[in-house]
């Protein structure tokens, strides 16, 4: 099983500088192996030969100390040679990871392996104007060890029901009620699209105009009439048609009004005063935007700046496909240090303003994050999406208008 990350790797790579850990011992495993503490300091595991723990000072969740590597039951034995540190399997003595510290190690204490089997954390020492120092480390595997029956010996995480719970600003959107469509709507949109897509539009609007009389203004079947009525020479059809599609505000609505605006087929409309007002892109001072509009209608790219050592470039892509995938790219750069996170997932957009990004895992729960629309602070008027990976950290991104 190869180690996958979680949406709390998020917030590894933002804001702290990198910085050399204080002199203190390992103190525990986050509850997703995602950072570690050592005194009053959270920081992250290394995943390169030559990365640095990024630490601050923070409150520490509840944490797990992990498996204590001893005697028979151990998975891995840690050397040190020079200023590297050597992570080898127990079994076979292959090396599993090699990481410089870029200082001479004097020694290695204890060594601790997480309940995923992924993440070793290995306090070390090293001499510093004459004094012995103590360090830690925790190093992210590639590939997770095989636990066998050990994941059993671990101490767990403290029972959340007994930890006052963390309470968070933005909440998780409600997913929106979609009714079934009766099955003859769906067969007379599914014989319309058929038809649409070998240009016979006249027989297409014959399609799309029975299934409104199944399900009266529905939106997809809304925007298909009208793009086969423009294309079947008929653009004051379709302007009337793209008027009733307007009167939806609903989540379904915001969609095909969106998709209107992208589709080439009414390119040439595009300049039209009846068209931009149906379709949202010219709008009434005071007209409420929905959530969706919001976050797709400018074509659905989001970007922090990069500020080296303090906060990481966050380009989120929100595509307006059938399954609302999204991208997302984390880049962190510091004194020479880099790295790049891209993950993927699902989104769906709430009536209150939210944003919900799923992660997948395949070993585990799905992963969620929320983000929340909100009026940037600088008086542009414009939309800034706040996202809070942790309760203590959050990124903020602006819509890309290029």
């Amino acid at each position: 099983m190869r180690c996958k990350r979680h949406v709390l790797i998020l917030s590894t790579l933002l804001l702290a500088l990198p910085s050399v850990a204080a002199a203190e011992k390992f103190s525990g495993f986050t509850a997703r192996g995602g950072k570690f503490a050592q005194g009053a300091e959270l920081c992250t595991p290394v995943r390169g030969d030559f990365d640095t723990p990024n630490c601050r000072t923070a409150a520490k969740p509840n944490l797990a100390k992990g498996i204590l590597q001893t005697g028979e039951h151990a998975l891995v034995v840690v050397k040190k040679t020079g200023t590297a540190l050597l992570v080898l399997s127990k079994e076979d003595g292959s090396k599993l990871f090699r990481w410089d510290s870029g200082e001479v190690l004097t020694g290695i204490g204890d060594v601790y392996v997480d309940n995923s089997g992924c993440f070793v954390a290995v306090e070390y020492t090293l001499r510093i104007g004459g004094r012995i120092v103590d360090r830690v480390v925790v190093i992210a595997l590639k590939k997770a060890l095989n636990m066998g029956d050990l994941s059993g010996q671990l101490p767990r995480v403290a029972d959340p029901t007994t930890t006052p719970p963390v309470v968070t600003t933005a909440k998780k959107p409600d997913k929106p009620v979609v009714a079934e469509l009766p099955k003859g709507f769906v067969k007379e949109l599914k014989e319309g699209v058929k038809w649409a897509a070998r240009r016979k539009h006249s027989k297409a609007i014959a399609s799309f105009q029975k299934a409104l009389t199944v399900v009266p203004k529905q939106p997809e079947a809304l925007y298909r009439l009208a793009r086969s009525h423009y294309l079947a020479k008929d653009a004051d059809s379709s302007r009337k048609t793209l008027k009733i599609l307007a009167e939806d505000k609903s989540q379904q609505g915001a969609k095909w009004r969106v998709e209107a605006r992208y589709d080439k087929a009414f390119k040439a409309l595009r300049s039209d005063g009846d068209f931009r007002k149906s379709v949202g892109i010219d709008r009434a001072v005071g007209e409420k935007i929905s959530s969706y509009e919001r976050l797709v209608a400018l074509g659905g790219k989001w970007e922090q700046e990069s500020l080296p050592c303090e906060q990481p470039q966050v380009n989120l892509t929100l595509l307006r496909n059938k399954k609302r995938r999204f991208d997302l790219v984390i880049r962190s750069r510091c004194q020479g240090s880099k790295e790049t996170t891209r993950l993927d997932g699902s989104w769906l957009a709430s009536t209150n303003g939210g944003l919900h990004l799923k992660f997948p895992n395949t070993s585990s729960d799905d992963e969620d994050l929320v983000c929340q629309l909100e009026l940037c602070s600088d008086g542009s008027g414009e939309d800034c999406l706040r996202c809070k990976p942790e309760p203590d950290i959050e990124f903020l991104l602006r819509v890309v208008r290029r």
